[in-house]
């Protein structure tokens, strides 16, 4: 909402006027969260309506108001579909007289009004929900021995364009809740190196430094998850991820650390290949694990296991989330037992091609392809 001129009433008592823009396809405005607008994503209907404050009553004029309305991002639409670009800036009439649809693949949009009864111009910023949740995790069957047995997780957000969800500057962290539908296990943000007791927390928090993909764990809370299965969702402010299954298996330790389990922002595709978003800067996971996915928390005989990760399309290893520090074309992985993931970023501009492949003798190298 935007503050303008005062607007007298009929009894002649001097009430604040605001213009509200709101994008719901329900036209009931905008969802309040961590302080500021949140619009659903997608084709969403525009409603700009003037009022009073505090009561919020609408200020209807003798005749339409022309406003002119622009954004600094998406486009406006005149369908539903949002198949019909508008020219932008847009005219519009308040009341109006005919629909108008707004759609923008990022994080929030800036709306500027002028026209009508406004003097000069005013702006308004609205955060844009992301489109999707994905929720993954190193395996499907944890051990239920008391410590130590924890399968890998990772929560991102996407955007439409299928890319990171980049958040709102104005939100300094987005929390995005995982649940667990059976008691039976608990959610961790960090491997805990005495098991889940004491150490539960579903609150993944998204950040300045990790806004593409946030890693935790599901572990058992006691042997009594032997055989039982539990359904694990993530979600924020109304949108909600796809379940992920996990079964709690034999009541033992972790087996001994076998693979670097490999994951990006989506599942991987039915070759084994980790899709990431051609130009995105995405988040990279590698995770030390025995056979079933669980996290190993010992060393391995010998020496841990490490991989290599060789990109094939020119310098697109980086150090930080915004893919601005080259590291190196070959960066070495080797997470240590019980300990975070090993994480890198990678980005490249070219779709359709294997980017970047890891490989660890004896095992099968995994490979990222660069999708549109």
């Amino acid at each position: 909402s935007v503050q303008q001129t005062p607007y007298f009433d009929v009894e002649g008592f001097s009430s604040p006027t605001w213009y509200n823009i709101k994008l719901n396809t329900t036209m009931a405005g905008t969802q309040q969260a961590l302080g500021v607008s949140f619009a659903p994503s997608g084709c969403t209907m525009v409603n700009v309506q003037r009022v009073t404050l505090p009561s919020q009553i609408p200020v209807y004029s003798a005749s339409p108001e022309t406003l002119i309305l622009a954004s600094a991002h998406g486009d406006f639409y005149n369908d539903a579909a949002c198949t019909q670009v508008a020219t932008q800036p847009v005219t519009y009439e308040y009341p109006p007289l005919s629909m108008l649809y707004f759609k923008n693949s990022g994080s929030f949009e800036t709306f500027s009004l002028s026209g009508g009864s406004i003097s000069g111009s005013i702006s308004d910023t609205i955060s844009i929900n992301p489109a999707s949740i994905v929720v993954q995790s190193t395996g499907s069957t944890v051990c239920t021995a008391s410590m130590g047995c924890v399968l890998g997780l990772t929560v991102s957000l996407r955007d439409e364009t299928g890319g990171p969800y980049v958040q709102d500057p104005r939100v300094s962290s987005l929390p995005v809740v995982v649940n667990s539908s059976s008691s039976a296990f608990g959610i961790v943000t960090s491997h805990p190196s005495t098991g889940c007791s004491g150490s539960q927390s579903n609150q993944f928090n998204f950040d300045s430094s990790n806004q593409s993909m946030v890693a935790g764990g599901i572990c058992p809370l006691s042997g009594s998850a032997t055989g039982v299965t539990t359904t694990i969702t993530a979600s924020f402010n109304g949108v909600t991820s796809a379940p992920i299954t996990v079964t709690g298996g034999a009541a033992s330790a972790p087996g001994a650390a076998s693979k670097l389990v490999i994951l990006g922002p989506v599942p991987p595709n039915t070759l084994g290949k980790v899709p990431v978003k051609a130009g995105a800067c995405e988040s990279i996971k590698a995770y030390l694990a025995d056979a079933a996915g669980n996290w190993v928390t010992s060393s391995v005989s010998g020496g841990s296991l490490s991989g290599t990760a060789v990109t094939t399309l020119g310098n697109s290893v980086y150090s930080d989330s915004t893919c601005g520090s080259v590291t190196t074309t070959a960066p070495s992985l080797s997470p240590s037992p019980g300990q975070p993931p090993d994480s890198f970023y990678f980005k490249d501009a070219t779709h359709g091609a294997v980017g970047l492949a890891i490989t660890q003798s004896p095992l099968a190298p995994s490979s990222i392809i660069l999708l549109p």
